[in-house]
């Protein structure tokens, strides 16, 4: 997490937080904090809400959750197939895959490659076979035994 200040006056104070995943900017008024501390401060203000984010994401989608649906995400791109569940959020970059005998596991993309996935050691052959049949890049290194199928 990066913090920058820019004080105009000595109660007046602006702050940009940049993290890996957005940018947050707030206005830091009446904030009669030692300069140093003022970095903390915004820190902390940014972190309280990210955490209201998540409770108003649980909040809206709690009951989705509850029947087994990752709350915020819209899955607008399915690739399920016998013995497997493989939906994908392709704006949020994020799917998942469920098993029918029993598993999961959840799925990062950026510009529809694979650059993450966790729930598997491995990813599940059949899995990453169907994402690179949908077009999406799926290194071998994603596979126990790469699959001898081109992408």
């Amino acid at each position: 997490m990066q913090v920058d200040i820019k004080s105009f006056g000595a109660d007046r104070h602006y702050a940009t937080i940049k993290t890996d995943q957005r940018e947050h900017n707030v206005w830091l008024i009446d904030a009669k904090k030692p300069a140093d501390s003022l970095e903390h401060y915004a820190a902390e203000m940014f972190r309280r809400a990210e955490d209201m984010r998540r409770r108003a994401l649980f909040a809206l989608d709690g009951a989705d959750h509850l029947r087994g649906k990752p709350r915020g995400y819209t899955f607008d791109r399915d690739l399920s197939f016998p013995g497997f569940t493989l939906k994908i959020d392709t704006m949020a970059g994020y799917g998942y895959f469920e098993r029918d005998t029993g598993g999961e596991g959840g799925l990062q993309f950026e510009n529809r490659e694979l650059i993450d996935y966790d729930g598997a050691y491995f990813l599940p052959t059949p899995v990453g076979l169907a994402l690179r049949r949908a077009g999406y890049k799926v290194g071998d290194e994603c596979f126990n035994d790469p699959p001898k199928e081109a992408a």
